[in-house]
């Protein structure tokens, strides 16, 4: 009884302290970079690394049949509409034999080759075949929406040996891309300048190279159609292998017109005619290319004394300037935020480094640095490709002579090994095996059907998803069934355009989805091909319309949702939302179009810019090479 009386005394005589407590302290007022506006962001420093850059060989001697060709090459990307008919026309040059005996083969991107990317802004990709050393630059200069389809003016630049680009030699523009006519084989040329080669039959049709998706006919009238398998997307080339068009599945166009006057080519005009949009690209005078589209937006190409693209100017008047060495190959690289990469080559234009410039001295250059090495003779033999990356850890590519990498080794000599039929990988295996051959590795196997369509993947548990029943519909590939790992199974069914009508799910969980479609004469607005509705597996419906651009104008989901609508611009951006609860959002966009990322001079990610204009800070990206696989 007394101890509780005093518990009790205790709790009444702590009351007091509860009731008035003690001021809480002041916390100290932040100033970071992400609370205090203005407040610069420091980069921290990054470092070089102990991999040096080696330095660049002279380009060996070209064998009289590669000059001869070169020369050729030359000649067509100067000539005009008067001399498209090739080497027919010219038959009595050495340039026109050379043409039509040899071709340049392992440049643009082969599709079983290996790539190692590193993004240098955002219009320019760097990457390095890892099989035959080939550099390649791919740049976006322009990007519009069409209807269904991009309308883009791109350039590829490649180390090794490729059909001259008509701007400057080694930047190939994806639209000029070509059929050379043969006696025997048509080897086009196509968007990054890899020479896609296709055997003459004796009843007039051409068979597809191994590794490719891609079908060649000759039309009635002498043109030629070229069929993408994946899409269904034609190139149309006349008679003379120049293309004329871009056709897709939904029978939307970019026209393709040549400007030439006499014996001059002086650029082409892209429209993309349902839409109405276009790119005018245009020699201005022998030192000026200028890219103009229907907004009057104007990019401008540089060249220097020798030919070569010295600058290109972007529509928001920021200029990327290129460096070339003594034989003409890229040797440095300023983007417009004052990112610097160098490059170095051996004498058979394989790249040898690529440095990223973050500290520039009366000395020389300082940054990371990735080295390649080469065991095989030329780009075409087998051999091995080493790479070294800044910290020297060395990552070893096993190829064959057509380039298909078949084993990487890593710096810790773990393999990981691949196996090919007609350039498709049938296994790949783990680097969970032991010893140099990896034996005892996780196996996945693939199965491909005749036309390179993936049938099959089977897990190393032996869990197996296919693909079946596939159709050509409009010139594309599709399936008429997916079963999962995990034995889902979905049928499809398409429109004679190849676009889905029906997904039909089996199981518990199953239902059909069903979409409709505008017909060569719409009911939705826009244009053919383009969505009209959307029912869901429980019978809700989306339906959509179109403005007469093609841009999507109206979105009306399921009660009790609201009415969507939307306006765009005269490059087919969205300017305004207005939600089904009547709240209007509006974009607007300062500068160049597309540009959603800044970068400081290291390439780290500084901002990103919002589409209502508010600009969010980011931490730093390290530096980074991406890989793509075939």
């Amino acid at each position: 009884m007394t101890a509780a009386i005093t518990a009790v005394s205790l709790v009444v005589a702590g009351a007091p302290a509860f009731a008035a407590p003690m001021p809480a302290p002041e916390l100290p007022q932040a100033t970071t970079p992400w609370t205090t506006p203005g407040k610069p962001i420091a980069s921290p420093p990054i470092p070089s690394g102990t991999t040096k850059a080696p330095v660049s060989e002279a380009e060996a001697e070209p064998s009289p049949q590669l000059a001869a060709w070169r020369a050729a090459q030359k000649a067509r990307a100067e000539a005009g509409r008067t001399a498209e008919a090739g080497p027919a026309m010219r038959s009595g040059s050495t340039a026109a034999a050379a043409e039509t005996t040899y071709v340049s083969e392992g440049q643009g991107q082969v599709p079983w080759h290996e790539l190692s990317d590193t993004r240098l802004d955002d219009a320019l990709v760097a990457r390095v075949n890892l099989s035959n050393g080939n550099l390649m630059l791919a740049a976006t200069d322009f990007g519009i929406a069409g209807v269904r389809q991009k309308l883009e003016l791109t350039r590829t630049y490649n180390s090794l040996d490729a059909p001259w680009g008509k701007v400057s030699q080694r930047w190939w523009q994806g639209y000029e891309r070509y059929a050379q006519i043969l006696d025997a084989e048509v080897v086009v040329y196509d968007a990054t300048g890899d020479a896609v080669r296709f055997t003459k039959n004796a009843d007039g049709t051409f068979t597809t190279p191994t590794g490719y998706s891609k079908d060649l006919k000759k039309n009635a009238d002498g043109t030629y159609a070229l069929t993408d398998r994946k899409s269904g997307s034609k190139d149309t080339y006349n008679a003379h292998g120049t293309l004329t068009k871009v056709t897709d599945k939904n029978n939307g166009t970019i026209a393709v017109d040549q400007h030439d006057e006499g014996a001059e080519h002086k650029g082409f005009k892209l429209t993309e005619t349902r839409s109405g949009r276009w790119i005018d690209l245009v020699k201005t005078d022998a030192s000026q290319w200028q890219a103009k589209d229907h907004t009057g937006r104007t990019a401008v190409f540089d060249l220097n004394a020798a030919g070569d693209l010295a600058k290109f100017t972007d529509t928001a008047g920021k200029a990327t300037v290129y460096a070339y060495d003594s034989s003409r190959r890229l040797a440095k690289v300023t983007t417009p935020e004052d990112t610097i990469t160098l490059f170095t080559y051996d004498a058979q234009n394989r790249v040898r480094s690529v440095q990223r410039v973050t500290e520039s001295t009366s000395s020389g250059h300082n940054g990371p640095t990735w080295r390649y090495d080469y065991s095989g003779a030329t780009p075409s033999a087998a051999g091995t490709t080493t790479v070294t990356d800044p910290d020297g850890d060395r990552t070893v590519h096993t190829h064959n002579a057509d380039g298909e990498i078949t084993k990487v080794t890593d710096p810790l000599g773990h393999p990981r090994s691949r196996t090919y039929k007609n350039h498709l990988v049938q296994t790949a295996t783990d680097a969970m095996g032991t010893g140099t051959d990896g034996t005892g590795g996780n196996v996945t196997t693939y199965g491909w059907d005749a036309r390179n369509n993936p049938s099959s993947a089977q897990l190393p548990t032996g869990a197996t998803a296919a693909l079946t029943g596939y159709r050509t519909i409009a010139g594309g590939d599709l399936p008429g069934s997916y079963t999962s790992a995990d034995g889902q199974k979905e049928d499809y069914t398409y429109d004679t355009n190849g676009n889905t009508e029906t997904v039909t799910t089996t199981g518990t969980d199953g239902g059909q989805r069903t979409y409709t479609y505008n017909k060569a004469i719409p009911t939705c607005g826009g244009f053919e091909g383009q969505r009209c509705t959307a029912k869901d597996a429980n019978g809700k419906v989306t339906s959509f319309i179109y403005d007469t651009k093609g841009n999507l104008s109206k979105v009306t989901p399921p009660a009790p949702l609201g009415v969507v609508t939307y306006t765009h611009d005269a490059l087919g951006r969205v300017e305004t939302v207005t939600d089904g609860r009547g709240i209007k959002s509006v974009y607007t966009r300062p500068g160049q179009a597309g540009l959603l990322h800044q970068h400081d001079r290291h390439l780290h990610l500084r901002r990103r810019r919002q589409p209502h204009l508010a600009y969010r800070r980011l931490r730093h990206h390290h530096l980074d090479f991406r890989r793509t696989q075939p």
